[in-house]
């Protein structure tokens, strides 16, 4: 029997399930958008994370330092290497950093002979200063107080 152009059983096309071919390429339009976008924020989002990672790192290795120096009763050197691309700290460790991460030291006074590196001396405190690692424009600045050997992060001005 045939009821309005369908047979009697037949679904009728509202209950019918699934996509057209339109709404399929709309998707698939849409998905090559992202995947053409993902490269280039890839590439902003490594070098940042890699920074805060190298950073974090740093810090762990420069409190690890002080607490050794105070432990063992001796100083402990922490020197950036000459081309700024690792550290050493002791005799014993010896870090690179990843990618393009350069690092500089600024000693906390003008006036002192101690360069490219920071010594925790064995009764707690340390020479101080400032190490900035920088990729790119990026740049993180690690902070190491001369009486207290605390390590941080300095918080930029501008961010």
């Amino acid at each position: 029997m045939l009821v309005l152009g369908r047979k009697k059983g037949e679904p009728n096309r509202a209950s019918q399930h699934g996509y057209t071919l339109i709404e399929l390429l709309v998707v698939m339009a849409i998905m090559a958008m992202v995947l053409t976008a993902a490269p280039m924020v890839y590439g902003r989002v490594v070098p940042g994370a890699q920074l805060n990672g190298a950073a974090r790192t740093m810090i762990a290795d420069l409190r690890h330092a002080h607490a050794l120096a105070a432990r063992q009763g001796k100083d402990i050197v922490m020197s950036l290497e000459e081309e700024g691309e690792g550290y050493r700290i002791g005799e014993g460790m010896n870090v690179n950093f990843p990618g393009a991460i350069k690092a500089t030291y600024q000693p906390l006074m003008a006036n002192t002979d101690i360069e490219n590196e920071i010594v925790f001396y064995g009764t707690g405190g340390t020479s101080g200063g400032e190490i900035i690692l920088q990729a790119g424009r990026a740049k993180r600045r690690i902070e190491v107080d001369w009486l207290t050997g605390q390590a941080h992060i300095k918080k930029d001005r501008a961010s």
